[in-house]
């Protein structure tokens, strides 16, 4: 990832190829291509190797090293410090001496740059706490006690340059570190065209599927869950309480940002996850069309995919004629930056009912902005927000709103004890049922 950016930001990949070629490593090389996916193209790099590679030790990755003729000496220089280093830490964790251990892959941090999304002032004291250097990048945010590198596009090559240099600077102060042997698969990449597509097919794309199994009741309705952590509560802990709620009551959660990372943790972004823990309704949905219960949706900048898919649920038909008459809810659990709150007003003005957790918020102390924002609001857009702190109570209402707007559209009471027996052995039972009742017992209640 690190050569890709590099070569992407200008750096000569051929300088890098006979860099390696040097080092006379038989069968290694780079593999270089670009790559498109969901509209976005990048670089790909590979490093190219023998399946039954060495490990090598510190004398022969240093051997190495002094006889690779394309590195300048301040190269080869910074590349023994390195490679030092990594063995003495290696040293250290497997309690072996520097010459016995041989090299494999660690990670930890030896800076952090920031520029002005979501930035706490108190990262300086924790980075103090250990060898981590935090760079500032922006003009907007200068940190006292951080180190300011300042971006510039006509510069860009050159600054990541120093920033990675002062990196490898700080990696002999690493000290002994935690690193959880923890891996989470997910499948990313739902952006609102692709839902169409997994939906209906290149041909036949679009969210009908989805509305109709809401009218029928198999999804109880659809929670929108993004936003921040908060260094007030336990890490993830919020975001992790309310979507195992949701998908285990059949609502099908869609998430961007800090909130879809807490939920890939977890290992919720997988659609085995459906067979585990969602409802029955929402697990069939899953099964039927292979996805998880929980859908990332990209970025915290990229929650305008939310309401488009929200607007398109509302043209498809069915579920009213506008985003507030849609069983949705969109909420940020664990909200820090002024930044969701821009965004909670936008989806609120749009229509949405809004939650933000885990705190009573900025304007608590006044009983009239606070019903101004919820009545008055709802009356006005047809939105509104709401602080909440417990997670429960955050569950509480969002079940509320949604049931609510499913009754206003009149559509079926929420009955998860319908769903989760498909098979064959239902078959006769259905068909041996008065016509109105069949249709029911497959379709659910028809809506407005």
């Amino acid at each position: 990832m690190m050569l890709a950016a590099l070569i992407d930001a200008g750096v000569d990949a051929e300088a890098i190829r006979r860099g390696i070629a040097s080092l006379d490593l038989p069968g290694v090389g780079l593999s270089i291509k670009t790559v498109s996916k969901k509209g976005f193209r990048a670089t790909a790099v590979r490093v190219k190797h023998p399946e039954q590679h060495a490990h090598r030790h510190l004398r022969d990755i240093l051997e190495l090293v002094e006889r690779a003729s394309a590195l300048s000496d301040g190269q080869r220089t910074r590349a023994r410090r390195v490679f030092q280093a990594l063995a003495e830490a290696e040293a250290k964790v497997h309690g072996r001496s520097v010459d016995a251990v041989h090299f494999h892959e660690v990670g930890a941090v030896e800076a952090m740059v920031v520029d002005v999304q979501c930035i706490f002032q108190g990262l300086v004291p924790v980075a103090d706490q250990f060898h981590t250097e935090l760079i500032t990048t922006s003009p907007k945010v200068k940190i006292t006690g951080a180190t300011h590198i300042q971006f510039d596009e006509s510069r860009a090559l050159e600054i990541a340059k120093e920033i990675v240099r002062r990196a490898i600077d700080r990696f002999p102060d690493r000290k002994e570190t935690f690193i959880p042997e923890i891996r989470s698969p997910l499948v990313p990449g739902f952006s609102h065209e692709y839902i169409d597509y997994a939906l209906g097919g290149l041909y036949r794309g679009s969210l009908r599927p989805l509305n109709d199994a809401i009218i029928a009741g198999r999804i109880r309705g659809v929670v929108a869950n993004i936003g921040c952590n908060n260094a007030r509560i336990c890490h993830d802990e919020l975001h992790r309480y309310v979507v195992t709620e949701f998908i285990k009551n059949d609502v099908l959660v869609v998430e961007t940002g800090c909130g879809a990372i807490a939920s890939a943790k977890q290992g919720y972004m997988t659609p085995e996850t459906a067979l585990e823990l969602a409802g029955p309704g929402l697990r069939e949905v899953c099964e039927a069309v292979g996805i998880p219960p929980v859908l990332h949706l990209g970025s915290c900048v990229d929650n305008s995919r939310i309401l488009t898919v929200l607007a398109q649920m509302a043209t498809e038909g069915g579920l009213g004629e506008d985003i507030a008459d849609i069983p949705a809810v969109g909420m940020a659990p664990e909200w820090m930056s002024e930044k969701a709150l821009s965004i909670a007003t936008y989806c609120v003005a749009s229509g949405a009912y809004v939650i933000l957790g885990g705190s009573s918020g900025p304007v608590s102390g006044s009983e009239t902005v606070l019903q101004m924002m919820s009545e008055g609001w709802e009356k006005k857009v047809g939105g509104r927000l709401e602080f909440v702190e417990e997670g429960e109570e955050i569950v509480r209402r969002a079940l509320a709103h949604i049931d609510k707007k499913r009754a206003d559209l009149g559509l079926a009471e929420y009955d998860p004890s319908k769903w989760g027996m498909s098979g064959d052995w239902r078959i006769p039972e259905i068909l041996g049922l008065p016509l109105e009742e069949r249709i029911e017992a497959v379709y659910g209640k028809a809506g407005k």
